[in-house]
């Protein structure tokens, strides 16, 4: 069995969440579960899930803020919210799981295949990660990449671009170097959906931070002289960005 701590504030949730899982996954044993995020701490320390499913928007400690106070605890996060913006988008980005509500049954069955998947490799370090998803240290957030069977995670900082090609994807690092991934465009453009990012064209997703400037043409100049072309309908938006740093 799979032991699993349950924590929302709203009562509703958590009884929605247990019916989940006991009608749709019984390898999972709730070992507990809490409305109140302060109490919670001490239960998941002595009680030591393998999994923690836990709200993020909560009064009094948010979700993420949690993570800092579970100092003896070395289980895996499931995160359950009602919100996509950007923090949850960004999740994934920091190795971190999250369900939207209402949660789907099958979703639900999807982040368990995952849990398992991961579960031999070494776990985040979730203070860090705390840190680094709030929208002011996104730069320091790391991309999952999955090549034959095996993941690695890179900063998003090293990325200077994607390329798509069909049902694959070709990013370009900093140091120089590529990968070739079986994951689509739209793929990146969703987890990368936060500045300095931007897709510029078709065929390009663009770390900002690496573009110098603009050339007649509808051309990107980066700052390793590489020219990538722009969209019309994209150029407008992308001389704003680049003419106001501030912005990203």
């Amino acid at each position: 069995m799979i032991k699993v701590f349950l924590l929302d504030d709203e009562k509703l949730a958590l009884q929605s969440l247990r019916l989940l899982i006991t009608r749709y996954i019984p390898e999972l044993e709730i070992v507990g579960e809490s409305q109140f995020p302060e109490e919670a701490i001490k239960e998941i320390q002595e009680l030591k899930p393998q999994i923690l499913f836990t709200d993020i928007r909560m009064p009094g400690m948010t979700g993420i803020e949690l993570l800092l106070h579970l100092q003896n605890w070395n289980g895996s996060v499931i995160f359950t919210t009602a919100y996509s913006d950007y923090s949850i988008r960004a999740l994934r980005l920091g190795a971190l799981d999250y369900l939207l509500k209402p949660i789907d049954p099958n979703e639900l069955k999807q982040a368990i295949e995952r849990w398992k998947e991961k579960i031999a490799e070494e776990k985040p370090d979730y203070s860090q990660l705390a840190e680094s998803l709030a929208e002011k240290n996104r730069r320091n957030l790391r991309l999952e990449i999955k090549v034959n069977e095996k993941r690695f995670y890179v900063p998003v900082s090293d990325i200077v671009y994607i390329e798509g090609d069909r049902n694959y994807s070709r990013i370009y690092f900093a140091n120089k170097t590529t990968q070739y991934v079986s994951k689509t465009m739209r793929h990146y453009e969703e987890l990368l959906d936060f500045k300095p990012f931007m897709r510029i064209h078709t065929s390009y997703l663009v770390n900002l931070d690496f573009a110098d400037r603009i050339m007649a043409g509808n051309v990107l100049v980066l700052k390793d002289e590489t020219e990538l072309q722009i969209s019309r309908d994209k150029k407008e938006s992308l001389i704003h960005f680049l003419q106001n740093p501030e912005n990203f």
